[in-house]
């Protein structure tokens, strides 16, 4: 029975921990482009928030302006 704790390496196929952040033969990160690139990703998801905003705002904005006259 295969233990489910262990995934293979993705650049030379070893055996290693689910957990492990880079492999123990080759050196390889195993960790996602998300979690290696933590301040991209952030501003990736600002930019694509800032998007959404935009588009779900686009020109609501638009001022009335009411003249009194006497």
């Amino acid at each position: 029975m295969e233990n489910k704790n262990l995934v293979k390496c993705k650049a030379c196929g070893a055996d290693i921990a689910k957990s492990a952040k880079k492999c123990l033969h080759c050196g390889e990160d195993q960790r996602n482009f998300f979690m290696r690139h933590k301040v991209l990703s952030i501003i990736i998801i600002l930019i694509v928030l800032a998007g959404i905003g935009s588009a779900l705002n686009n020109g609501d904005d638009k001022t009335t302006t009411t003249n009194f006259t006497r």
